[in-house]
């Protein structure tokens, strides 16, 4: 008897637990749930700056911004987690602190990088495996990531050779047919590359989804032998 209640007990604490997790309706800027892709690493680095917006008081609403990273094939590459006080800002580089200790020798170049945010532990440090219990999900999560984009431009532009310039250019239209064989347009192309800043996107977590994040990063901290762990968060935007 006593131990189907200690069943049941323990089926509702999980349920209650994991109900907290995928009930965010309506989802907001804050929500504890954020997902955004970094690209182009090869090419250049990508920065995160994440802040606290204080949503759960401003003396002792620290939060835990758990950071978990994907590979464009799925896997978890690395996960960490970073205390963010209210109104503080912290960063990350995608390049220096997210794929620079991978679990897999290979390093991707373009990753997907989800947040959860949970309430920090009274004297204790952000884990990324504790989520929910004891944790509890909670809003105040801002986030903002860099991407370098590159893109190529294909333009046709008339030929400027002299002949050409002289024949096809000069108002000869005798000289059409010759012109279309012997000077036809050029192709002309250029690179030009930029970089955009975008908030994270708020999303609904799952408690499958969940499950996913804290039990991948648990195997990443028990059998990792160190790979697969990235670096905290530093003070300051970048």
């Amino acid at each position: 008897m006593r131990n189907g209640l200690a069943i049941c007990l323990s089926v509702i604490v999980t349920l209650s637990f994991a109900s907290s997790a995928w009930s965010q309706n309506p989802i907001t800027a804050d929500s504890p749930f954020q997902i955004r892709y970094f690209s182009n690493l090869n090419l250049a680095d990508s920065v995160i700056n994440i802040t606290n917006s204080g949503a759960n008081g401003n003396m002792t609403g620290n939060i835990c911004a758990n950071v978990y990273v994907f590979s464009p094939d799925e896997q978890m590459a690395a996960c960490c987690s970073c205390l963010v006080t209210p109104n503080a800002l912290v960063s990350l580089s995608v390049r220096n602190d997210l794929i620079s200790n991978t679990l897999t020798p290979a390093v991707p170049n373009s990753v997907v990088v989800k947040l959860v945010s949970t309430l920090a532990p009274a004297g204790g440090s952000c884990n990324a495996t504790k989520v929910l219990a004891p944790d509890p999900l909670v809003p105040g999560l801002l986030a903002w990531g860099t991407t370098f984009h590159q893109q190529t431009t294909t333009i046709t532009v008339p030929n400027t050779s002299s002949t050409c310039k002289t024949y096809c250019q000069g108002g000869y239209p005798q000289y059409a047919s010759w012109c279309n064989t012997y000077c036809p347009a050029r192709t002309q192309t250029t690179t030009s590359s930029a970089v955009t800043e975008t908030p994270f996107s708020p999303a609904t977590l799952s408690a499958g989804e969940l499950f996913v994040l804290t039990d991948r990063c648990t195997d990443i901290q028990q059998d990792g032998s160190g790979f697969g762990i990235c670096k905290s968060c530093r003070l300051g935007g970048q």
